[in-house]
């Protein structure tokens, strides 16, 4: 089984009340550990790229994302491919 990548949107706030909209990645395996981001990136497109120096080896179709409550994400697998599993891990 592949691992669970997750792209998502984040809202970032700075201390001067500033909000800005980036991106963070992050990785489940199939025996539930869990990697991330270190940072937040300004576009998908370096977030895909800071992803595939830890391993991701496919594409991100912003298209297939779906919206939650507070955020918009995709999750793919290795290569790339739509997961419609439900999350395995609770939301932060």
């Amino acid at each position: 089984m592949d691992r669970v990548w997750l792209f998502r949107c984040v809202t970032q706030h700075s201390s001067a009340n500033v909000v800005a909209q980036g991106w963070q990645w992050r990785v489940e395996a199939p025996d539930g550990a869990v990697s991330a981001s270190s940072t937040s990136f300004g576009t998908l497109p370096e977030c895909v790229a800071d992803a595939k120096r830890h391993g991701f080896m496919g594409d991100v179709d912003p298209s297939t994302g779906t919206f939650t409550t507070t955020r918009y994400e995709m999750r793919v697998g290795d290569y790339g491919d739509i997961v419609l599993r439900p999350r395995t891990q609770p939301r932060d």
